[in-house]
């Protein structure tokens, strides 16, 4: 395993561990934060991200970034892969022989990233991630965790484009993957607390005081707790948070008890 990004980057660019190596335009390597705490991983590139050689560029990925927005994921904050990084002919299913050719790769990637929730895009995902033993359709939305990682498998993003029925099932998987990341990442003790990846959004720190500024986001004295508000329900307090640092502010419970928690 490589110990840095641009060892491992470096490792991929000419590979011909398979024979997806023959026709492809692009390595599609991965794309995001790498150091994300929420990762995505599918099964492979299709046409629009072997020419773009970014995952997720195509009409699926188009439908996750509609679906992202709308429970308030930034694509940024998260780190997206797949199980091949080259595209199978005509968007087939990968083979076993050039998933496993792949895998090392991605683990390597999911190591460097340690990121505490996967989300398992579709079939291929879970079953080369999770084992064969493992089927879409009873694990779709159920934790499962292994080895210290908070597994989701969910829909593939293809799979809604066929079956509109599926998009429900997909928004639901990823509210649930931001309650598990708050539940994760927000310590018990703050009930009003609620992470959302998404830029937009004011970030508070959970704590007697606040101070900060409103386009670079409120910041609590007690640096570990955070509660989020989206900027539609803070523009009636925009005045508190422009107001004098040295002003005496509400403390955390008067400020919930008079603008209330998202």
């Amino acid at each position: 395993m490589y110990q840095t990004w641009e060892e491992l980057e470096d490792s991929i660019k000419n590979c011909q561990k398979c024979k997806l190596c023959r026709a492809r335009q692009n390595i599609v390597f991965g794309v995001g934060n790498k150091n994300a705490t929420v990762m995505f991983i599918g099964e492979g590139p299709g046409a629009d991200e072997d020419r773009l050689g970014e995952p997720f560029v195509g009409r699926a990925g188009k439908l996750m970034n509609m679906a992202f927005k709308m429970v308030g994921i930034n694509r940024e904050d998260v780190y997206i892969a797949n199980i091949v990084k080259c595209r199978p002919p005509q968007n087939r299913n990968p083979e076993d022989d050039e998933s496993n050719a792949c895998l090392n790769y991605l683990r390597n990637q999911v190591m460097l990233v340690k990121p505490k929730i996967i989300v398992l895009l579709g079939s291929v995902a879970l079953k080369n991630i999770l084992g064969k033993e493992y089927g879409i359709t009873a694990s779709r939305g159920k934790w499962i965790e292994k080895k210290g990682i908070m597994y989701m498998p969910t829909w593939h993003p293809a799979a809604l484009l066929r079956d509109e029925t599926k998009k429900v099932d997909f928004i639901n998987d990823l509210q649930a993957v931001i309650e598990k990341h708050n539940e994760i990442l927000v310590p018990a003790g703050c009930a009003h607390g609620y992470l959302v990846l998404e830029p937009s959004i004011v970030s508070y720190k959970c704590s007697e005081k606040f101070y900060g500024e409103y386009d670079g986001g409120i910041k609590w004295n007690d640096p570990d707790i955070n509660v989020q508000w989206p900027l539609d329900k803070i523009d009636g307090i925009k005045n508190l948070i422009l107001a004098d640092k040295d002003k005496n502010l509400p403390s955390f419970k008067e400020f919930i008890e008079q603008y209330g928690a998202f």
